[in-house]
């Protein structure tokens, strides 16, 4: 899950540098419901870089912060989710990048779920909410490590007030304790009227940093 990025993405068959990986690759050729999406289709124009390869389907490509470009190609496909009581549900006509370039190694993930609040994000085509849970992530049957998408995605127990800028989510942080409270006044945490400023959540991030 990443909540800075718009699209859900994956790797995808044909792919040079996943020909060694040990995990099974996407293959869109075999799936019925899989198509590309045109350059002329309604939703290239909810994307910012507009590019056509030579069959006039939508060409993305992107380097992510510290990392390898990317290629692909924007497509749709009904998705199938497990739900939280043992069942399937399908989603028609979701809306992804099936990368076809990468230079990430064979092993590293092969797939993000895009959750930030653009048009094509999964959280926006699924109904505009979500929720999770994260707790025992190395135990498989540990119930409650669950991401709820839709109208059931409903608060429970304390929260704390999120506020939306150029599609990212910022949490209202009031201080940081470790043992005892730390002596940072709450300013230091507030977004100015420039929108500058502010703590941005990163489920992509691997650990929290602190600008001086």
């Amino acid at each position: 899950m990443d909540t800075r990025n718009a699209l859900l993405w994956v790797d995808c068959i044909p792919q040079e540098n996943r020909a060694q990986a040990s995990v099974p690759i996407y293959d869109p050729s075999i799936f019925s419901t899989y198509t590309n999406v045109s350059c002329l289709s309604k939703y290239c124009n909810a994307l910012h870089r507009r590019k056509c390869d030579e069959s006039n389907n939508y060409k993305y490509e992107v380097e992510y912060e510290g990392t390898y470009p990317t290629e692909s190609i924007l497509a749709r496909k009904s998705l199938i989710f497990k739900t939280s009581i043992e069942g399937l549900l399908a989603i028609p006509n979701v809306v992804f990048k099936c990368i076809h370039k990468s230079g990430e190694k064979p092993d590293s993930i092969i797939g993000v779920f895009g959750l930030n609040i653009e048009k094509l994000s999964l959280t926006t085509q699924l109904g505009a909410r979500f929720t999770y849970c994260v707790g025992k992530v190395k135990d498989p049957s540990y119930g409650y490590t669950q991401l709820i998408l839709g109208e059931r995605a409903i608060l429970e127990g304390d929260s704390t007030p999120l506020y939306v800028h150029k599609g990212f989510y910022f949490v209202t942080l009031e201080g940081i304790s470790l043992g005892v409270m730390l002596n940072t006044p709450r300013a230091a945490f507030e977004r100015i009227a420039l929108g500058k400023g502010g703590v941005l959540i990163d489920l992509g991030g691997e650990s929290s940093v602190l600008i001086q």
